[in-house]
């Protein structure tokens, strides 16, 4: 896997950051969408339970290992093509300010298969989001290919030194 080409931006503007990943796909927009849509697929390659009221404002939530249970809205749901929602968090160990982001994916059609952008906007931190969205989008693309998953701890710790370190001045303290 050549992790340099296919690092994602990090961009950081106004003490909070953006991660966009753009990938191609050999696969239609119809199967990447079921694939980031239907809960046993999403579960399948993204290491957690998912759960997910398929309409605007229905609810979008993952559980993973560890304290982590992400919960939002559902945004956008417009099929095949761009799926938006709240990907928050409460506070815990990890997050100690918790998180409050916005993650979207949105698919374009291109000769022989997707073009991919995923961006999740309003970070205080890293934290890992960056490297470990790195990892999702391998085990994406593995999933849709009926490939073995890559490791996600053996890939996280390969591309985490792609990304920068950073965390929001105000990470420590709570929102107003």
């Amino acid at each position: 896997m050549n992790t340099t080409a296919d690092a994602g931006k990090v961009e950081i503007k106004d003490n909070r950051a953006t991660i966009t990943f753009t990938r191609f796909l050999k696969h239609s927009p119809m199967t990447v969408w079921e694939a980031i849509t239907t809960p046993e697929d999403f579960s399948a390659w993204y290491s957690g339970k998912v759960a997910i009221d398929p309409r605007v404002g229905g609810m979008f939530e993952v559980w993973t290992s560890g304290d982590f249970h992400w919960t939002g809205r559902i945004l956008v749901w417009e099929e095949p093509k761009v799926l938006e929602y709240e990907h928050n968090h409460v506070p815990c160990k990890m997050l100690p300010s918790g998180a409050n982001t916005i993650v979207r994916w949105e698919l374009t059609p291109v000769k022989e298969g997707t073009s991919l952008t995923f961006t999740q906007s309003r970070l205080k931190s890293n934290f890992g989001f960056a490297p470990a969205m790195h990892v999702f989008l391998e085990r994406l693309e593995a999933h849709l290919c009926k490939q073995k998953l890559p490791d996600f701890m053996e890939r996280f710790r390969a591309v985490m030194p792609l990304y920068p370190v950073w965390r929001a001045d105000d990470f420590e303290r709570e929102e107003v």
